[in-house]
């Protein structure tokens, strides 16, 4: 089933939007590691709106900078934040938040995506060509850099974009 929703693109997304979308479940995030590390602020947003025009569902990203191995370096288009309220999970509206914010990351330039997710997750977003990341990611926290507790995973924006081997650094906080 459709669900009536509308996805609007939007420059920020407030706290008080988010916890909309939280509601009162005690974890929405899932818990884990991911929930001890601090975040960056998305740049873009794409939001599902239900028919009256509420947020249901969210997804952000950034422009940021990563090293990978001894070479390279180059931008990546992070896509993070991705939530649905509880009720309407498994009906969709992440995968078509996820298909659209894709789109808006291919038309910003950076050759790949990147993403952080918990392990459970891979197998949802191999199915939108993310791979995973098989060295060492590393990124910024308040105290310092620290390898990532949690899945990286990347996919090219263009057909001849790959991911070279090395430690990959996230050059900034986790997205």
């Amino acid at each position: 089933m459709v669900l009536p929703m509308r996805l609007v693109e939007l420059d920020s997304f407030s706290a008080q939007q988010e916890a909309a979308i939280e509601g009162d479940e005690p974890a929405p995030w899932g818990g884990g590691a991911a929930e001890t590390l601090s975040w960056s602020s998305k740049q873009r947003y794409v939001a599902a709106l239900d028919g009256d025009g509420q947020p249901v569902g969210v997804i952000g990203a950034l422009v940021v900078e990563v090293e990978v191995g001894d070479a390279a370096r180059f931008p990546v288009v992070g896509l993070g934040g991705l939530i649905v309220t509880a009720a309407l999970r498994g009906r969709g509206v992440g995968g078509r938040l996820i298909e659209r914010m894709l789109e808006i990351a291919a038309a910003i330039g950076p050759q790949r995506a990147m993403l952080f997710c918990a392990p459970e997750l891979v197998r949802r977003y191999e199915r939108y060509g993310f791979r995973p990341i098989e060295d060492a990611v590393f990124a910024e926290q308040p105290s310092g850099r620290v390898e990532m507790p949690v899945e990286a995973m990347w996919r090219g924006l263009r057909e001849d974009a790959g991911w070279p081997a090395g430690r990959v650094d996230v050059l900034g906080l986790p997205f």
